[in-house]
């Protein structure tokens, strides 16, 4: 956290978050209403696996394969609270 000369120009960033950190992500940013919270170099990766893909679909086999590790339910909680990508380097 970053603390400006006042409240509203605080920012928050999150270095290497991963998807076990995606409950404190959502709790900051429901705190920071409108201020800057940033998540920087995310470690899941941009191609999906078996697990990722399933995990996107909101039926009990997408529950199951969330629970099991895929990233689907991590990214969509991320999109509702209006996360965007902004830069992304893959190599």
């Amino acid at each position: 956290v970053t603390q400006g000369a006042t409240p509203r120009d605080d920012i928050s960033c999150f270095v290497q978050p991963s998807q076990e950190t995606v409950d404190a992500i959502e709790s900051l940013s429901k705190q920071a209403g409108s201020r800057l919270v940033a998540l920087v170099n995310p470690q899941w990766r941009i191609i999906d696996d078996a697990l990722d893909k399933a995990s996107r679909s909101e039926n009990a086999f997408g529950k199951f394969a969330s629970f099991l590790g895929g990233k689907g339910n991590s990214l969509r909680r991320l999109e509702e609270l209006g996360f965007e990508t902004v830069f992304v380097l893959e190599g």
